[in-house]
């Protein structure tokens, strides 16, 4: 599919939820191309998670960022997953989250990444509204509108490493 068609494709969505159609469609590899994001395809890291994340968003969450939990030499991620939903879907992610002692975020940074001891990467603040125009401005009008008013919420486990990889079929079961 030619990437023309692909970026009409974003800029016809009238929802948030034809957002999440499209971002599932995007990870599991049906179409190349996703506002914000560089490449067409995404890091080999991801694979993993792909049936979990296209789950999400086909169920209301839009996921603009995750990462697998893992530790390999000086670095040590936590399984951590960000993106903007409607807030009856995001309190169910948080409520879910936090009864399986999970961190959650509504808009506080969680350090995510550390290289040597020290964080290098944070989850859990939305983008700055010049930020997210200059991302998602060319989806549809209405798509953009609703994604302004979503909730942006994250979900990371507690520790570090891969033990934390557990919450991935949780928050799927509980977005069923």
């Amino acid at each position: 599919m030619r990437r023309k068609h692909v970026q009409q494709e974003w800029k016809d969505a009238r929802t948030l939820h034809d957002l999440g159609q499209l971002m599932a469609r995007w990870l599991e590899g049906r179409i190349r191309w996703c506002p914000g994001y560089c490449g067409d395809r995404i890091d080999a890291e991801t694979l993993p998670l792909v049936r979990h994340l296209a789950a999400y968003n086909r169920s209301g969450w839009l996921t603009v960022d995750s990462q697998p939990g893992d530790t390999s030499g000086q670095w040590r991620q936590r399984a951590a997953v960000q993106g903007y939903a409607p807030a009856p879907v995001a309190d169910r992610i948080a409520r879910t989250a936090q009864q399986a002692g999970l961190l959650v975020s509504l808009g506080q940074p969680l350090d995510a990444t550390t290289r040597n001891g020290r964080t290098v990467a944070w989850y859990g603040e939305p983008l700055p509204d010049r930020d997210l125009r200059a991302q998602w401005g060319k989806v549809g009008a209405g798509a953009y509108d609703e994604l302004r008013r979503a909730r942006h919420i994250t979900v990371a486990a507690p520790e570090f490493g891969p033990a934390g990889n557990r919450m991935w079929p949780l928050l799927t079961d509980a977005l069923r």
